[in-house]
């Protein structure tokens, strides 16, 4: 018998020996859990902060990475991101016009 303390629900034998419960955590409305770290956090909040602080978290697209590589291969690929995206210093742009200023002005770009 597995039992969810947070729900005070229990499930049966079938559930499975905690993938049920893992299941249960992400459809319920009552977890905010992360399915990258299998962490089930207090609040949905404190989700959001583990996304932006410790996960690779793009803010424009709500997407989330299991890492820096994965969030770089992103922005150099999705369409929307290439016109505003530094590929070196990997850094995404509010606009073109921030990405052009940056590449005028940084010293990581002259020749």
């Amino acid at each position: 018998m597995t039992y969810c303390r947070r729900c005070d629900r229990s499930f049966g034998s079938s559930f499975g020996s905690g993938r049920g419960l893992k299941e249960h955590y992400v459809q319920s409305p009552n977890h905010s859990y992360c399915q990258y770290c299998d962490v089930d956090f207090n609040s949905q909040s404190e989700l959001q902060d583990h996304r932006k602080d410790d996960l690779a978290y793009c803010s424009s697209c709500n997407k989330i990475f299991k890492n820096h590589f994965g969030l770089h291969e992103h922005n150099r690929q999705k369409p929307e991101h290439q016109r505003r995206y530094c590929v070196k210093c990997r850094k995404l742009f509010q606009d073109p016009n921030g990405l052009r200023s940056h590449l005028l002005n940084s010293k990581k770009h002259s020749i």
